[in-house]
């Protein structure tokens, strides 16, 4: 839900996924509740509040927008939008990509950074 609400409000993918990566770092691995070794305070964390502070430290200016969204009507109307695409995608198995509305098989899933670059540079030449 979170994350729905940071890439809709956020005007770049790429401020979007500088909070993601951020949200992960602090949730991390919740089993082990270490990273790098040595012991994360953070790890397991409440989504929320790990939420909260990535974008107080990411992007505080999406703040505001965010908990907005979260609290209103928008959360639901951005999670019906993601089932129903999910649906429409008719995943065959999990995990799985998409790169340009185009679903990847699970062997072109390790070319997923030359699928990448591929949708990019038929974009932008």
């Amino acid at each position: 839900m979170y994350q729905a609400c940071v890439q809709d409000v956020s005007p770049t993918q790429q401020e979007a996924f500088a909070v993601f990566l951020c949200m992960e770092d602090k949730f991390c691995g919740a089993a082990s509740g270490t990273r790098g070794g040595q012991q994360n305070s953070s790890c397991g964390a409440d989504p929320g509040e790990t939420a909260h502070e990535c974008l107080m430290d990411v992007a505080p200016h999406l703040a505001e927008l965010v908990l907005a969204c979260i609290k209103g009507d928008r959360k639901r109307e951005l999670l019906v939008m993601n089932d129903i695409a999910t649906i429409d995608a008719r995943p065959q198995f999990l995990p799985w990509l998409t790169v340009d509305g185009r679903a990847l098989g699970m062997s072109e899933q390790f070319l997923l950074g030359k699928h990448i670059c591929d949708a990019y540079v038929a974009k932008t030449g």
